[in-house]
């Protein structure tokens, strides 16, 4: 994301944090270093993103459900709390969040790509403390696998917790982008501002919230 906006412009700069190093050290060199001379408008920060940079931006993206690690309110709010403090006034904190009841249930699903079969397996859901674990494998034509290439231990915020964590945060505003459906029902990749909708077995949406 930082690489590619920066592309976007010659004055937009970005910042990328992450708490490994040899994570940062892949994107420097596969997606930063590209770049060319765009390359020295992007820092690339070995940081827990609870703990402030000092600066401030236009624009903070938490996505791929990365702030699900937050398994506790009150790691959430502190999040939000942070993210609000480094946003230049009009600035937005943008977030992706998925959905519906199949989230809850155990899952293991296969897409066949080209040299890899990706395996996505789901553990139940926890209806105590809202949370649940997810598996990523690989499997190669040689028999060869990665299991458990990733593990993901998320709380399954709901998107009315997250609008009420924000809105206590400080935000002063918090629009949903909710995901329009092909005639087929599977979602169509394009995003409209909505105030309501209907539970669906699986479903993403995006949440913007404005200083």
């Amino acid at each position: 994301m930082c690489a590619h906006w920066v592309g976007k412009g010659a004055t937009r700069s970005a910042v990328g944090l992450d708490t490994d190093a040899a994570v940062l050290s892949w994107a420097k060199q596969h997606n930063i270093a590209p770049l060319g001379a765009a390359a020295e408008r992007v820092s690339l920060l070995k940081r827990d993103v609870l703990k402030a940079t000092g600066q401030h931006y236009d624009v903070t993206l938490a996505l791929n459900f990365s702030y699900c690690i937050f398994v506790q309110r009150r790691e959430m709010l502190r999040y939000c709390r942070g993210v609000l403090g480094e946003l230049a006034n009009g600035g937005v904190l943008m977030m992706d969040i998925h959905g519906g009841s199949d989230l809850t249930i155990e899952v293991e699903q296969e897409i066949e790509h080209e040299g890899f079969t990706y395996r996505w397996q789901q553990q139940p859901f926890d209806a105590i403390n809202g949370t649940s674990t997810r598996y990523i494998h690989f499997e190669f034509p040689d028999g060869s696998k990665l299991d458990r290439a990733f593990t993901y231990h998320w709380r399954l915020w709901s998107l009315q917790e997250l609008r009420d964590i924000l809105e206590e945060a400080g935000f002063s505003a918090i629009d949903v982008y909710w995901e329009g459906a092909n005639e087929d029902g599977g979602g169509n990749g394009r995003f409209k501002k909505t105030q309501r909708a209907d539970q669906e077995q699986s479903w993403i949406a995006y949440i913007a919230a404005w200083k």
